[in-house]
C-alpha cells in the first residue's frame, strides 16, 4: 500500500497597485502550486493579515492607498515573523534598509523575469537555516 502526504502550498500574501502586474504575478505563482490572495493596496493587504495567516508576503513599495513600508511596519507591530519579498521599481536589498531588520527578505527591482520571482520565492520559503 502507498500512502501519499499531503503537503499544502504555501499561502502567499501579493500586494501590487498595478492590475496588470499583479494578474502576472498571482498567474505565475499559482501556476507554480502556490496559493495567492492579491489586494491592490497596502490597506487591503493589513486588513488580511489581521485575519488570515500566511507564509510568505510579496509587496511593492510605492501603492497609493497604503504603501509596503507600512505593511512591514504591521507586520513588526504584530510580531508577524514571516518573510517579504519586495517587488518594486524604488528598491533593492541594500536600499531597504532598517524597515526590514529583523525578517528574512529579499527584493526584486522592477522589471524583473518570472524565473527571478520563483528563485526568491523559493529561497525565501525554504526553511531558515538554524544557527550554529
Amino acid at each position: 500500500m502507498r500512502v501519499e502526504l499531503f503537503v499544502p502550498a504555501s499561502k502567499i500574501l501579493l500586494a501590487e497597485d498595478h492590475a496588470p502586474t499583479r494578474a502576472t504575478l498571482s498567474g505565475v505563482l499559482r501556476a507554480a502550486g502556490y496559493e495567492v490572495e492579491s489586494v491592490g493596496s497596502g490597506v487591503e493587504a493589513v486588513l488580511l493579515l489581521k485575519k488570515t495567516r500566511y507564509d510568505l508576503l510579496i509587496t511593492d513599495l510605492m501603492m497609493p492607498e497604503g504603501t509596503g513600508f507600512e505593511v512591514i511596519q504591521h507586520l513588526r507591530k504584530r510580531k508577524i515573523q514571516i518573510p517579504v519579498l519586495i517587488c518594486s521599481g524604488y528598491v533593492n536589498e541594500k536600499g531597504a534598509g532598517k524597515s526590514l531588520e529583523g525578517f528574512r527578505f529579499s527584493a526584486l527591482s522592477k522589471p524583473f523575469r518570472p524565473e527571478d520571482l520563483m528563485n526568491s520565492v523559493k529561497t525565501l520559503l525554504a526553511p531558515a537555516p538554524k544557527p550554529k
